[in-house]
């Protein structure tokens, strides 16, 4: 998340952002999952959190990788989402 932060705060264009997380983060012989994938990875840990816990975790292995939600009530992804305004 840390990474990503900094890509958003130099105004890198999100393509760009996850082409360098991918490059920066997947481990030798790594699979990147698609968005539906992720998607159902999500459920999955979601799913499988326990009725009196309140916190779910990605399997030994696996990572996030955020990707380019958009604006939200008129204001840019990068200040709704990651708390930076533009320069």
């Amino acid at each position: 998340m840390r990474y990503t932060r900094k890509l958003v705060h130099l105004q890198t264009p999100w393509s760009i952002i996850e082409q360098q997380v991918i490059v920066q983060f997947l481990t030798p012989n790594g699979k990147a999952y698609s968005q539906e994938e992720s998607v159902d990875w999500a459920n999955r840990i979601v799913r499988a959190i326990p009725q009196d816990e309140f916190r779910g975790y990605l399997p030994d292995g696996l990572a996030v990788i955020f990707h380019e939600q958009g604006p939200w009530q008129n204001f840019p992804e990068a200040v709704h989402m990651w708390g930076y305004r533009s320069r």
